[in-house]
């Protein structure tokens, strides 16, 4: 199989939809919650915490996670094209770290299972130290 650009390229476009998506889920939570009576349309002039149902702020801080870690994901991507470096390993780390994150999501924005989602979180974070480990060796 001849390992291109756009393989690596796949799972971060992947990756971008998906936290679109979570925007939707985002809106459509504050909707509800707010047409609910749960959460006051005053809290989002204010963010008083009395004024707010609590799934409201999982799916925020939800949403806040993606610009953490996951960033990391797209820094190393970039850096393994810039440099050349694409291989069927990097492809396969890539794919791995957005199952991982996908899986994570369902879990924080379902059940919130804390040591199941830790766990996720985990792999997610190894295929990330992965990286960095092999692109410092093909730099050095």
């Amino acid at each position: 199989m001849n390992i291109t650009n756009t393989h690596l390229v796949l799972p971060m476009l992947v990756y971008v939809l998906f936290i679109l998506c979570i925007y939707f889920i985002m809106f459509a939570v504050r909707i509800k919650s707010v047409k609910s009576g749960k959460t006051s349309i005053k809290y989002f002039k204010s963010y008083n915490l009395n004024e707010v149902d609590p799934y409201v702020l999982v799916v925020g801080r939800h949403l806040e996670n993606q610009y953490e870690l996951p960033m990391l994901f797209f820094i190393l991507n970039i850096l393994t094209l810039f440099l050349g470096a694409v291989n069927l390993t990097f492809v396969i780390l890539a794919w791995v770290f957005v199952i991982s994150r996908f899986l994570h999501s369902f879990i924080h924005l379902t059940s919130n299972r804390i040591q199941l989602r830790m766990q996720f979180f985990t792999v997610g974070l190894i295929t990330l130290i992965i990286q960095v480990f092999l692109l410092g060796l093909i730099t050095l």
